[in-house]
């Protein structure tokens, strides 16, 4: 029996310290230290970015009661953080929570078990509000209140004066902005008009007949520049052939003319041998021929 009970605390024994190892492996205690922190849960969640990154489990102050330190337990698995993260408390919903902030200027050692790091609070408009109000700042506040709410009804004052004076102008302008009006509706219908007269014209029918004009006219003068070009060819003919009729004639009429004056030629001998014959001119006068 006492066998068995020495087995089974024995037993015991290792789980627990494998189990603490294992919880070793994966998570530290963190603390963070502040210099001046309000009365604090002891047990609230630790975020980082977002998440949930572990829980704080002590909340006790320095020997001096100069500052404050907060135990937390974070589970690390995976991630490795430098040792100049900074724990700030926040509120939201009226529940107040750490977020671990990440360095601007991390440091090349990293966080491990039993770290202390730097802890801060997020100012609160409630802790604002009495921190204001412990050093009498609230009632330069209220001063400064005052004076931006005279500021704005005298503001105030100046818009209705100008609502008003644009109203009266309005009303001034308001038989040239009706005119104006008119005349741009009557420009309106004017231009849907001429439009409208463009769209007739542009219709696929229109356009169809005006280009079967323009192909049939085109047509007509090409048939007319040939007609010309015939016309042309024929004038040209005819101008040769009369060309060639009126040399033929003329030559004829050289020819005609030639024959006259050989027979003229031949007259002229002839009444000259005969005039220098005895007794010509009486051959002549009485009918004889000439020789």
């Amino acid at each position: 029996m006492k066998k068995t009970l020495i087995l089974i605390l024995g037993i015991i024994l290792i789980f627990s310290l494998v189990g603490y190892i294992m919880y070793t492996m994966y998570n530290m205690r963190v603390t963070a230290v502040f210099e001046e922190l309000e009365p604090f849960p002891k047990n609230i969640n630790v975020y980082y970015r977002g998440f949930k990154f572990g829980r704080t489990v002590r909340v006790y102050p320095s020997e001096d009661f100069k500052t404050t330190y907060v135990d937390m337990i974070l589970n690390i698995k995976g991630i490795n953080l430098p040792d100049n993260v900074v724990a700030k408390v926040r509120t939201k919903n009226k529940k107040d929570f750490i977020e671990i902030e990440y360095p601007e200027a991390p440091s090349v050692t990293y966080l491990k078990n039993r770290s202390v790091i730097e802890g801060s609070i997020c100012p609160s408009l409630s802790s604002y509000i009495n921190a204001q109000a412990e050093s009498g700042g609230l009632d330069e506040i209220k001063e400064n209140l005052n004076d931006t709410v005279e500021a704005a009804g005298g503001t105030m004052n100046a818009l209705t004066e100008l609502v008003g004076t644009a109203n009266d102008i309005l009303k001034d302008l308001r038989p040239s902005l009706k005119e104006s009006g008119e005349n741009l509706a009557l420009a309106s219908r004017n231009l849907a008009e001429v439009t409208s007269q463009l769209n007739e014209s542009a219709k696929p029918d229109r356009l169809k007949n005006s280009f079967s004009n323009i192909e049939q006219t085109t047509l007509n003068i090409e048939r007319a520049t040939r007609n010309f070009e015939s016309a042309s060819l024929y004038v040209s003919d005819i101008t040769n052939n009369a060309n060639k009729e009126t040399v033929t004639l003329v030559n004829c009429l050289i020819k005609n003319i030639n024959c006259v004056v050989n027979n003229i030629n031949d007259i002229v001998k002839g009444l000259k041998n005969t005039l220098s014959t005895r007794f010509g001119g009486m051959k002549i006068l009485f009918g004889k021929g000439i020789g």
